[in-house]
């Protein structure tokens, strides 16, 4: 009868260990979570940042306590799929934004007596990734007209003469790049092909601003590249971390980072100021740090002009966006610029 009797204690004790209920050392408490993951739901965007959630246990005495986080598709330590996530094995836990949909959280706390498991967290939800918006005002020299910005044009062989390359009031379409605020080699986020338009401003195509995801966030150097202008990065490094940014370079010219103090980093017209024009070429070699009027510029200008080729149409080389490649846009500005030395080393 005794034999019986502990065969059923033994029976009894290993069923309850593969039960998952508590694999518990005889004699020895499990330790007690005193404090559950916040039941407080969180939301956020693709890719955005949520606050961490912890829980606070006690052991026996000195007792090193060993901790793991598992996410749920339920709110349940028992129904849904269940994942144990791995390198999560703190006390507190940040969940991450990068797959959408939503997640519940736990940990399971294991000491010496066994292993016991948390309450479940609220919901955490990642939506879909939306969009900031962003503000640039950027003037070209080449086709400032005293009051605004002349339109490009094209040559339109049916007609036999020159129409806007661009619908509505868009001149011409520029890049912006976000560089990296302590390596300005690193470009951390760009835009192509941005609609320019005569008061200035800049916009994604069929918006009034610049479309941003939210997840750049950081704080960053505005660069505005153009066809056949002097690239260009604000002075300043800029918070991206509000909804709304704006930066305009032609109200000062300040606004525009400065190498060197012996010229402008923008041309001043009419009380505004605007990017240098006749800068149709990269460097050669190319530089990563560096822009100029090089002899490259002038020769790629002169060579095209339609005075000596018949170039007609919307190039590069025709630096005032009337259509054609003639003498003005070499006397006019790449001329003029190139004879300053106009020559710019950006942020390294």
């Amino acid at each position: 009868m005794e034999k019986t009797k502990s065969f059923l204690l033994i029976a009894l004790f290993c069923l309850l260990g593969t039960a998952g209920v508590m694999a518990q050392s005889p004699g020895v408490d499990p330790p007690q979570i005193t404090a559950h993951p916040s039941t407080v739901g969180q939301t956020q965007f693709l890719n955005g940042v949520f606050t961490g959630i912890s829980v606070t246990a006690t052991g026996n005495g000195a007792e090193t306590l060993a901790y793991q986080w598992y996410s749920s598709t339920q709110q349940s330590r028992t129904s849904g799929t269940r994942t144990l996530i791995a390198g999560a094995t703190a006390n507190a836990y940040t969940p991450l934004a990068t797959t959408m949909g939503t997640l519940y959280y736990y940990c399971k706390v294991t000491g010496e007596g066994g292993t016991v498991s948390s309450s479940v967290s609220g919901a955490f939800l990642v939506n879909p990734p939306t969009t900031k918006q962003l503000t640039v005002k950027v003037y070209l020299q080449g086709l400032w007209n005293g009051t605004g910005m002349n339109k490009c044009k094209k040559y339109d062989d049916a007609l036999g003469d020159f129409v806007d390359a661009f619908a509505t009031d868009v001149v011409d379409t520029i890049s912006i790049e976000l560089r990296n605020k302590t390596t300005y080699a690193t470009i951390d986020y760009q835009l192509h092909g941005l609609e320019l338009h005569q008061d200035g401003t800049v916009t994604s195509a069929g918006k009034i601003y610049i479309e941003v995801p939210s997840a750049v966030a950081d704080d960053y150097r505005i660069t505005v590249r153009t066809r056949n202008h002097l690239e260009t990065t604000s002075a300043i490094i800029v918070s991206f971390s509000g909804s709304a940014i704006d930066y305009n370079f032609t109200d000062a010219v300040t606004k525009a980072y400065e190498s060197d103090p012996s010229f402008a980093p923008m041309v001043q017209k009419d009380g505004k100021w605007m990017l240098y024009a006749g800068n149709p070429l990269p460097m050669s070699p190319p530089q990563v740090n560096t822009d100029a009027f090089e002899t490259t510029d002038l020769f790629d200008v002169v060579n095209r002009t339609s005075d000596f080729t018949g170039i007609f149409g919307y190039l590069t080389n025709d630096i005032n966006g009337d259509g054609i490649v003639d003498t003005s846009d070499i006397f006019d500005f790449t001329l003029p610029n190139f004879n300053a030395g106009i020559y710019f080393y950006f942020p390294e």
